[in-house]
């Protein structure tokens, strides 16, 4: 599958992110998902936010990816974009 970045956060974008914190209280104010994150789309109900840290020496990210209604998390360290969440 080929994944696209959005130049922005669309509307229906932020209604899926309030939907999945409301659903995942316990990740409110988290430091790994704090900030804008960059949406990437891909086939039908299905999206990808990326927040993406550059430290001193390493690259550390978390996605939440929504597909078909459920919302997965994960995280990894160097590009996600070499190692995608599956």
């Amino acid at each position: 599958m080929k994944w696209q970045k959005e130049t922005s956060i669309g509307n229906s974008d932020g209604i899926l992110l309030t939907h999945y914190f409301k659903s995942n209280p316990s990740m409110v104010g988290s430091p790994e998902l704090h900030g804008t994150p960059e949406v990437y789309h891909g086939a039908k109900h299905r999206r990808r936010f990326y927040w993406i840290k550059n430290t001193l020496n390493k690259i550390s990210w978390s996605c939440v990816e929504y597909k078909d209604g459920s919302f997965l998390l994960s995280e990894g360290q160097g590009s996600p974009f070499h190692n995608p969440p599956q």
